[in-house]
């Protein structure tokens, strides 16, 4: 009898505390996660990459309230598709990489602040665009110049320049006050380039799992002190 009665009230102590030790464990995992978001956002910012850190997300079980039987998790991720820029900028700085030209391209091509840094609906600029959008009427051709088998520019001949904004536009049979008629680099080309990593996720990630038993035990202390 005495055996049934134990075996009767454990079940019951375990239907009180496990579903507190679960929901402990949400907490500490979610603050964990938060901290983690906030050292990347942080790291990035101090890499001088601050525009990349808003690309930055987080998501646990305790924000999707899927406190039942599941396991606590947490995740930090880029906002966006898998293969967006965001996604792809924060993989490259935080591991390295080294980055080539898709779609069968020859080079990666830069632009200069002598031409838009963007057309249209926000598209990036680059020289099919710059051909594409009317730029060669109201600037120039593009003159591919070799510079060595890693490196080539995209240069506007004799184009007017402005001395204020380094800004090109066509020569129009005058040169405005304030411009100077000469060859404009439009664009930089280059075969490839490296990315040196400038934070450590993977660095990050050990720090915020190291904080969940301090996290959990303060969530721990704190729901004690509200029971008495």
């Amino acid at each position: 009898m005495a055996r049934r009665r134990w075996k009767r009230e454990g079940k019951g102590m375990a239907a009180i505390v496990i579903p507190q030790l679960k929901a402990v464990a949400h907490v500490a995992i979610d603050r964990a996660t938060t901290s983690a978001k906030n050292d990347t956002r942080q790291r990035i910012t101090a890499a001088g990459l601050g525009r990349l850190a808003g690309a930055v997300g987080s998501m646990s079980s305790l924000q999707r309230r899927k406190l039942g039987g599941g396991v606590a998790t947490g995740v930090i991720f880029a906002r966006g598709k898998t293969d967006s820029r965001a996604n792809q900028a924060l993989l490259a700085y935080s591991e390295g990489a080294s980055i080539f030209p898709t779609s069968g391209k020859r080079w990666l091509a830069f632009p200069t602040k002598a031409v838009p840094r963007r057309v249209g609906r926000g598209r990036k600029m680059t020289p099919a665009i710059y051909n594409a959008s009317g730029l060669v009427q109201s600037i120039g051709k593009l003159v591919f110049i070799p510079v060595s088998a890693k490196e080539a520019l995209l240069v506007a001949r004799k184009v007017n320049v402005s001395r204020r904004t380094g800004r090109a536009k066509a020569y129009a049979g005058r040169t405005p006050r304030g411009s100077d008629r000469k060859d404009v680099v439009a664009f930089v080309l280059i075969k490839f380039t490296l990315r040196a990593q400038r934070f450590s996720q993977r660095a990050i990630m050990m720090r915020a799992q190291r904080l969940v038993p301090t996290f959990a035990a303060e969530e721990q202390a704190s729901r004690s002190a509200r029971a008495i």
